[in-house]
């Protein structure tokens, strides 16, 4: 509908095309024919970006509703293609965001041949890419893409577009962004994953989407990457137009180290983050495609041959590690140190336990190579300890010697003096 005003008042509000952008004017030919007029968007309250630069309700309307000369004559016109808005409390919108949202793909490549940027993201710190996630336009999705939206970027709550296509259940859209290198162990804020959320809101589609993409994973079949995207967990964000863009990382302890695949079979990072977290589906999909149960990686700090039992166990997840287990992990293998699955995960009883506290020290530990001078302390505190507790020993030994005889002695005096 065309808002403003027009020189010809019983004209107002009806719907028409704009054919050219003239200081400020319209030109405007109305539906169904008949001359053409002109609006004066003098009164129409502008949003205004955060340049400085104006841009009117209606060409964000025309950028809504896929009206692409309209769009075109304001750029045409000298319009900015970056321009954002103010839409329901969230600053920052662009007219990337309002075309992709509503699916309308040649108004979006028409904004990107101009100059629009992809990975520009609102105040909430969504992009267009989100958007057309969230409504399922797997087209749209494809398109920005292949012009450098980045599929891991993080909203402000930690969401991904993968996340918002797996919570509104469009499983095209998620297999989609799976082969752009979209990252299955991201996590939001309240420590949900995309896998996570299909299942909670019985996307079936989508989880079976997650399923198959954990099998190829385990069959060695990784998913290609498409322009703008990584691998997962591998994303850059140096596309971001935003200062606060954030891309999708993995928290998990053994990544935060840097892991490298060990000799043998090497556990995929996606999969090692599954056992460390407890995603029992996650790896049981990745089982049933053919993963070895006794993959191994190699954290940072010089620790190789860890397995996912021992990843498991480490932190307590007891389904996983039984998952595990009944696919044929070995309870014994060792890593690098010497390390059980055991030894990490409980006592001598096999009860798994999750560490709240650093481990008792171990006087087994001086005989770990030393590979910082913290380590040259630790054993030589542990000796000293050590020591302190054989000497303490021995007095106590002692004392409860000298004790028994003085027992001794009084004993006998006393049958004596009877």
């Amino acid at each position: 509908m065309l808002g403003g005003l027009s020189s010809r008042p019983e004209l107002n509000g009806q719907r028409g095309l704009a054919r050219s952008f003239e200081g400020g004017r319209y030109a405007v030919a109305l539906e169904g024919g008949g001359e053409s007029v002109r609006v004066r968007p003098g009164n129409m309250s502008p949003a205004v970006s955060s340049s400085g630069v104006a841009v009117s309700d209606e060409v964000v309307a025309a950028a809504e509703r896929g009206e692409e000369e309209a769009v075109l004559a304001w750029l045409e016109g000298g319009g900015r293609a970056n321009v954002t808005f103010e839409r329901g409390g969230v600053s920052g919108a662009t007219l990337l965001m309002g075309a992709a949202v509503y699916g309308h793909e040649r108004v979006v490549e028409l904004l990107l041949r101009h100059g629009a940027k992809a990975n520009q993201q609102s105040s909430d710190g969504r992009t267009a890419l989100f958007l057309a996630a969230q409504e399922g336009h797997e087209r749209l999705v494809d398109l920005l893409i292949r012009h450098g939206a980045e599929v891991n970027l993080q909203d402000s709550r930690g969401g991904t577009a993968l996340m918002t296509a797996a919570f509104f259940g469009h499983p095209a859209v998620v297999r989609r962004l799976l082969r752009a290198g979209a990252d299955a162990a991201a996590r939001t804020a309240n420590g949900s994953t995309a896998p996570q959320l299909a299942k909670e809101k019985s996307r079936a589609e989508c989880v079976e989407a997650f399923k198959k993409h954990f099998q190829e994973v385990a069959a060695g079949r990784p998913a290609a990457t498409a322009v703008g995207g990584r691998g997962a967990g591998g994303a850059s964000s140096g596309g971001a137009s935003s200062a606060g863009s954030r891309v999708a990382e993995t928290p998990s302890p053994a990544a935060a180290a840097g892991r490298a695949p060990s000799d043998g079979v090497a556990a995929p990072d996606a999969i090692v983050v599954a056992a460390e977290r407890g995603e029992e589906e996650a790896v049981l999909a990745w089982l049933d495609g053919g993963g070895r149960a006794d993959a191994t990686y190699e954290r940072g700090d010089g620790v190789s041959g860890i397995t996912l039992l021992m990843g498991a166990a480490r932190y307590g997840h007891e389904r996983v590690v039984e998952l595990l287990l009944r696919h044929g992990a070995e309870v014994n293998l060792q890593n690098s140190f010497g390390g059980t699955a055991l030894m990490r995960g409980g006592e001598e009883t096999g009860e798994l336990r999750r560490p709240r506290r650093p481990e008792p020290l171990r006087t087994e530990a001086c005989t770990r190579p030393a590979s910082s001078s913290n380590q040259v302390l630790r054993c030589a505190f542990l000796t000293l300890r050590c020591a302190f507790v054989t000497l303490r020993c021995a007095v106590l030994t002692l004392w409860r010697a000298v004790l028994t005889l003085l027992n001794n002695g009084v004993a006998h005096r006393a049958q004596s003096s009877c």
